[in-house]
């Protein structure tokens, strides 16, 4: 993997961590834009955060069991800092969604990681950019 695609990746990992910290700890939106659906949207947002971020991540870094275990980590440090914010109420639930969302980004980073790998041979280039080839 070239540098500037490694350092776009770079800058879009740190857009979503910025972003997953702004919406867990300094916004809020109105009770009634969320009381009219039949189900916590908030679920499925901590789900495609956390799994934009462990995709990147797992594009960027290996191995991917830090990856994945320092974003379920983070994940639950955000629910436990949000007491101390009044317009946020702490979660297991939303810690939980946000671990599945880890997960699933880790299951989708697999075939990514193995076209890339395919691509760097067609080319001739030896190695992926990764610091180890490992899946798991």
């Amino acid at each position: 993997m070239n540098m500037r695609f490694r350092r776009l990746l770079g800058m879009a990992l740190l857009a979503g961590a910025a972003l997953v910290v702004w919406f867990g700890l300094l916004s809020s939106f109105p009770a009634p834009s969320r009381s009219f659906l039949p189900f916590r949207f908030d679920l499925m947002e901590h789900i495609l955060a956390f799994c934009w971020l462990a995709l990147l991540g797992l594009l960027l870094w290996a191995p991917a069991w830090s990856v994945v275990a320092g974003l379920i980590l983070s994940a639950g440090l955000l629910e436990i800092a949000q007491a101390a914010f009044p317009l946020h109420q702490p979660s297991i639930v939303d810690w939980g969604a946000s671990s599945a969302g880890a997960a699933a980004g880790w299951a989708l980073s697999v075939p990514v990681r193995r076209t890339l790998q395919k691509r760097s041979q067609a080319r001739g280039v030896s190695g992926t950019g990764f610091c180890r080839s490992e899946d798991g």
